[in-house]
This record gives C-alpha cells, sequence and structure tokens, in this order.
C-alpha cells in the first residue's frame, strides 16, 4: 500500500494517462492521487477505462475501476465521485 504523496512527489508520480489537469489537482487536492493510480493499475481492474479522452469527464471515477476490489471501499469512491460530479452540476447534486 503506497503513502500519500506530497504534491512534489506527486508532480513526479506515473499519471499521464490522466489527462485531464482539473481531475489530478482534484485527487490530489482530496489526497487519493496514489490511491486512484494504484487501483487503475490494479489486475483486477484490467477491463476498465484508462484513457480518459474517450468518457465525460464527470465519469472518470466512476468509470476507471471497480470500487468493491479497492482498499478504500466502495463508499470512499462513492463520496468522491458525488463530490467531483457536484462540481460539474451544482444545480442538480448528487447527495452523498
Amino acid at each position: 500500500m503506497m503513502k500519500n504523496l506530497d504534491y512534489d512527489e506527486e508532480l513526479d508520480y506515473d499519471d499521464d494517462f490522466i489527462t485531464n489537469d482539473k481531475f489530478r489537482q482534484f485527487l490530489i487536492d482530496n489526497n487519493c492521487l496514489d490511491k486512484f493510480i494504484d487501483n487503475c493499475n490494479n489486475g483486477d481492474n484490467q477491463y476498465y477505462i484508462n484513457d480518459f479522452s474517450s468518457i465525460n469527464p464527470t465519469d472518470y471515477i466512476l468509470t476507471s475501476f471497480d470500487w468493491v476490489h479497492t482498499p478504500e471501499g466502495s463508499k470512499f469512491w462513492n463520496d468522491l465521485y458525488h463530490k467531483w460530479y457536484n462540481l460539474f452540476n451544482p444545480e442538480i447534486p448528487l447527495k452523498y
């Protein structure tokens, strides 16, 4: 399990597949860039989308890996997804 990274370490972390700077910063601000990358690279998640150019930005967290197979669990990713989604849709926010 990786430790949370500070900002400088996160800049060096292999996150090239995250092409949306706003999303990368959101993960950094929520102290979970390392967790997100680890789960995307987990062998259990090999069938999930890691090419963000083909999906709607609000769906990045939703479609990247199976939340139930993560150390953080479904609630962690569901709450983070709602927070991310609500940035794009403040007029009709999802409830936590």
